[in-house]
This record gives C-alpha cells, structure tokens and sequence, in this order.
C-alpha cells in the first residue's frame, strides 16, 4: 500500500524513522498511534487525535505536512526531548503508557514530566481486596516505584472468586504479602512496603507522610477514616480517593484534591452499623471496573497535574454507576 510517510521520507523537510526534521534539525516526532490508510480515489487518509484528515496522493508536500498539522499527528519538542521520547516509546516496559501519554500531551517535555512524576510518586493503598489489589498492580505497571499496602486480613476461599491476585495456596496467608510478592514478581524495582494493622484516624497521620495519592478501600470497621484521610489529604494536598458499594451501586470519590471542593449539605453525623446477617456485596467484574477507575485517575492526575482528578465533574466529586445502566453509543 502507499504511505504518505514514504513520500515524504526525503527532502528538506522530511520524516525519517518517526521524527520530523526541517533540514537538520529535529522538530517532533510522530505520534505513535497515527494510523493511515489510502482511498479508492487514491487520497491518503490520516487518522490523528484531531480527527481524519484526507489529502491528495499526487498532491504536494506541504499539502501532506498540513494535513499531519491538522490531524494533530506530531508532537512537537527539541532534540534531547524527541530522542527521550522515542527511549521511552522503545522502552518494552514503558511503550504502552508513552504512546498513550503522547496522545495527551501537547509537547514532548510533557510526555517527560508526566512519567518523572509518576516514578517519584508514592502511593497508600489502604485495603487490598477485590478492588485496593487490582488498583496496586495497575499502578505499578503504570511506573509507580514506592507502594504502601495496607491490611490486617488474610486472603481466604470466599475471596477467590472475586480478588483476582490470590489462589488457593495463599487462602491463610496475609493479603499485603501475596500482593507484594505478585508486584514484585512483574516489577522488581518498586519498593513495596506492608502493613497488617488495622487502620484508624490516628495511623492515618503516620501512614500518609510523603504520599502522592492515597486509596482508601477498606470495609472494616464501617465508614473507617475517610473523613480524617480527607482532612489529612487537604492540609498536605496529596490526592485522596475512596471506594465501594452501595447495595448493587460503585462509587469512586474524590476526597480532596487541588481542586475546590464542592459546598454539600451537612448532615448530623451517623454511627453506622450492619445490620444482622449482613453480607456486603463484592462483584468480581465491578472490582475490575471500580479498580480501572481509581486507578486511570490517579495516573492521570499524577502526570499531567493541571487536569482535574475528579472521575466526575466539578459539581460532584462521586461518581456511582451500576453496570446495567450504561448505555453504549455508536462510533
């Protein structure tokens, strides 16, 4: 097939192995998920985050640039900057999220700062069930290298059907320590730290000096610390999240974060208990949904810090969904 990318490959201004140079130098580098294709009228199609672009296969040159410009299909940066690009994009660890990242950030320095600060991030797991387990590994491979885990349970059978990390041979062992090792099993330069205490209002202050984002999933004791993590996460601006069920509903909230805070109702406060019998609800496939959540917007918030980290909008900081409301829509 015909690429346009070949027909520009020589010349003053050219694109040679993915990088735009004019002359000698260097100017961006191709976005790595621009895809292309050619018409039955012989046009080039070029599909770039700005949308699809056509242009004439016979046309000029600076016809074939412009549509690379207005499909958004370079990203711009300086040498240094596009040859740290492309070590990332060539990066087998790394490849993935750098082609992701690329289709956000404006410029390559931006594809550099976001991952910097996902590596220097430090993040507090508390509760690491079907849902805190998931968001650890996810993060990790996201390039998060200091993790703290925290939970006093040992994985037991009821969970396996639900919390994906374990198997019968660890059913007895602490949770904290069969996530550490599976963490470390696929990514042994993050350093992994456990706890398997419970946590209360004043371990909170300890657990969360230096962290960047802060997961509150734990179930037991009902309603445990999120107000304090809250207060906490404001005073020393980390992010914090917390998560769960009501009844067949998932929430993920925005405990605080650099954004302003929405102005609620005060309610009178409410010792809550569970009722006899209680079985709270864990769905194996929600986990995984509630897990993507936390998880997707904690990277995004550490990367590009100027986006606002709230998994909803700016008038409500919980987001709650069950799975057979959503409503798919045509491409």
């Amino acid at each position: 097939m015909a690429s346009l990318f070949e027909d520009v490959s020589c010349g003053a201004e050219r694109i040679q192995n993915s990088v735009v140079y004019v002359g000698d130098v260097a100017l961006g580098v191709i976005r790595p998920a621009t895809v292309e294709g050619i018409t039955q009228n012989q046009k080039y199609v070029l599909g770039g985050i700005s949308g699809v672009v056509s242009v004439d296969s016979g046309g000029a040159r600076e016809a074939k640039f412009a549509a690379l410009l207005k499909s958004n299909s370079i990203l711009f940066g300086g040498e240094s900057e596009i040859q740290e690009v492309q070590a990332l994009l060539n990066d087998e660890v790394s490849s993935r999220t750098a082609s992701y990242f690329c289709c956000i950030a404006k410029t390559c320095d931006e594809v550099i700062d976001a991952f910097k600060r996902i590596r220097s991030a430090k993040a507090l797991i508390i509760g690491c069930g079907g849902i805190g387990s998931l968001t650890a590994l996810q993060l990790a491979g996201s390039g998060v290298q200091k993790i703290v885990l925290v939970d006093p349970d040992s994985v037991e059978l009821s969970n396996l059907n639900r919390q994906f990390m374990w198997s019968r041979k660890d059913v007895g062992s602490l949770k904290v320590e069969v996530l550490k090792q599976c963490i470390l099993a696929r990514f042994p330069h993050v350093d992994v730290e456990v706890c398997a205490n419970r946590v209360d209002d004043e371990s909170l202050k300890e657990l969360t000096v230096g962290v960047d984002v802060a997961l509150l999933s734990a179930d037991e004791p009902l309603g445990v610390a999120e107000v304090e993590l809250g207060r906490l996460a404001s005073r020393d601006s980390f992010l914090a999240l917390s998560c769960g069920y009501y009844h067949n509903r998932a929430a993920v909230k925005v405990l605080s974060s650099n954004c302003e805070q929405p102005k609620v109702e005060t309610l009178e406060k409410v010792e809550w208990k569970r009722s006899p019998g209680f079985i709270g609800p864990s769905f194996g496939p929600m986990n995984v949904e509630i897990s993507g959540v936390i998880a997707s917007t904690a990277i995004h918030a550490l990367a590009f810090p100027d986006s606002d980290p709230s998994p909803a909008n700016e008038s409500a900081k919980t987001l709650s969904w069950c799975p057979f409301e959503r409503q798919f829509s045509r491409l």
